[in-house]
């Protein structure tokens, strides 16, 4: 048996990354979704700006971008999150060996 605290300090970066990672995923539904009402505010405060049928392929356009979206990024939070999940798993497991070391190491001396 050996010392696990690089091992748990690992962990614990990895898991910040994820969350990181997160909240990346996150924001680029965000930015769908501001572009979306930005959009809308443009329509509201400058009709003259668009022809109908060029805001309509616009809107449709963003809908379905929302729609390939939405998704995808439900699908990446899900994988971040059982990641983090086996990473906290990992690192108790890692803390748990590593306390039993450091007692050992410490009856020892």
């Amino acid at each position: 048996m050996k010392c696990k605290c690089e091992e748990i300090q690992k962990c614990q970066q990895d898991r910040e990354y994820l969350m990181e990672a997160r909240v990346i995923v996150k924001e680029i539904y965000s930015e769908t979704d501001g572009i979306s009402r930005n959009l809308d505010r443009l329509v509201k405060y400058s009709p003259q700006a668009y022809e109908t049928d060029n805001i309509t392929e616009i809107c449709m356009a963003i809908e379905e971008l929302d729609n390939d979206i939405e998704p995808a990024v439900n699908d990446w939070i899900s994988i971040i999150d059982k990641q983090y999940t086996l990473l906290e798993e990992m690192e108790m497991t890692l803390k748990e060996e590593d306390d039993a070391y450091h007692r050992m190491k410490d009856l020892q001396e």
